[in-house]
């Protein structure tokens, strides 16, 4: 949604994400659908716009499922993770014999960790290494996934081979195909 009480910058229309959202709104609840997934930037860099988006996205009906992106850290991630209601910055969830496992790929950023600590070292040391090798995605507005979410990551995958699980990984920022947006 990316939404913004800001003027239009290029063919970002931040104001339209409102009249947009209504409109997909309408057409989503006219279906049975099992559940929602926001794919994150609901907002656009100030934290008062998640008061004006979050009750228009919560007239979907259904259960929904958030993903942090970029643009959302306006707040330092526990915040972004209160205000859009979800336990946890990375989680999983189980829906018809389909795993779905939702990933932080702002874990390891400059923006979404304070500077200085230890996520915004490894963040730091990840984008200079990008960088000095000359990769498309050694953007500052990019990120990644850190250890501790790679372990988590990994034990969910294991279990769900072991209940024969089908699995879809979602992200903010893809991975493939190589391009800079890359995570």
């Amino acid at each position: 949604m990316q939404y913004c009480d800001c003027d239009a910058a290029g063919v970002r229309y931040y104001r339209n994400s409102i009249s947009k959202l209504q409109e997909v709104t309408d057409e989503l609840n006219q279906h049975d659908l099992k559940f929602t997934v926001q794919m994150g930037d609901m907002i656009d860099r100030n934290v008062d716009s998640f008061n004006t988006i979050l009750p228009y996205f919560n007239k979907i009906e259904g259960p929904q499922y958030n993903v942090l992106g970029n643009h959302d850290f306006a707040v330092p991630t526990d915040q972004v993770v209160d205000i859009l209601g979800m336990k946890n910055q990375y989680y999983d969830f189980f829906e018809q014999g389909w795993r779905f496992v939702v990933l932080d790929t702002n874990d390891l950023s400059l923006y979404a960790n304070e500077p200085g600590s230890a996520k915004y070292q490894q963040a730091e040391k990840m984008y200079n290494q990008l960088h000095a090798s000359g990769a498309k995605n050694a953007q500052t507005w990019n990120g990644g996934v850190g250890s501790e979410q790679m372990t988590w990551l990994h034990n969910v995958l294991k279990k769900s081979a072991k209940k024969n699980e089908k699995v879809v990984v979602i992200g903010h920022h893809p991975v493939y195909p190589a391009n800079e947006h890359n995570a």
